[in-house]
């Protein structure tokens, strides 16, 4: 019976197939992906060694990606859009290093517990969002990030609801720019551009004007 404490060319230890002594413990070996190695005695006999390093990268990979997609944050290598906007609303209202900062954590607007420290708990609440031409927005500004305040919405739909939007009265008529923009068809941001000329352009003419006049 052979030893099982002495190693011969042509033994196998997990991947890697033993070709020939180099010298004292140390043997060249070749592994199944094809990446020619060598080991030593006691670490191929207790299976620390394995494979060329193939195996363990394999597994880590594995690891990661069991780890980054369980729960849809990310997508080839990517964060998926809903996580994007979970891990940004919480920067803008706890980092102070974040640019938006100053319009959300420094006017005390902040992030419930339950939803800071848990994405699944925020999809749980909010669900995922429906298309991408909608992000998260507050009924009330003037509250926080939570279940009962907030909702997926349109970029028409959070416009109206800026603390600073005032109506604008066309024609007897008053309205919120976005809304005027989707009556006339003009893009809003040419009516905002438009509007940065008072001398030239009044509200009326900036909201009807066809898009392609300047």
């Amino acid at each position: 019976m052979r030893n099982r404490d002495v190693i011969f060319p042509g033994d196998r230890f997990g991947r890697l197939l033993v070709l020939a002594r180099i010298k004292g413990d140390r043997w060249a070996v070749v592994c199944d992906c094809g990446t020619f190695a060598d080991g030593r005695t006691d670490r191929l006999r207790t299976g620390r060694h394995q494979s060329c390093g193939c195996l363990q990268r394999e597994v880590a990979a594995r690891v990661f990606r069991a780890t980054k997609t369980r729960h849809g944050h990310y997508s080839h290598g990517k964060e998926t859009p809903d996580y994007h906007l979970w891990r940004r609303m919480i920067s803008r209202c706890h980092d102070p290093k974040d640019a938006n900062y100053f319009k959300y954590g420094a006017r005390g607007i902040t992030v419930s517990e339950q939803w800071r420290s848990s994405y699944d708990q925020f999809i749980a609440d909010m669900g995922h969002r429906p298309n991408a031409s909608m992000s998260i927005d507050r009924i009330d500004n003037n509250k926080g990030y939570e279940k009962e305040n907030c909702r997926w919405a349109t970029k028409l739909t959070q416009s109206r609801n800026r603390r600073h939007v005032k109506p604008v009265t066309i024609r007897g008529v008053s309205r919120l720019l976005p809304e005027w923009a989707e009556i006339s068809g003009v893009p809003l941001k040419q009516i905002h551009n438009r509007l940065r000329n008072p001398a030239r352009w009044s509200y009326e003419s900036a909201v009807f004007t066809p898009a392609r006049s300047n």
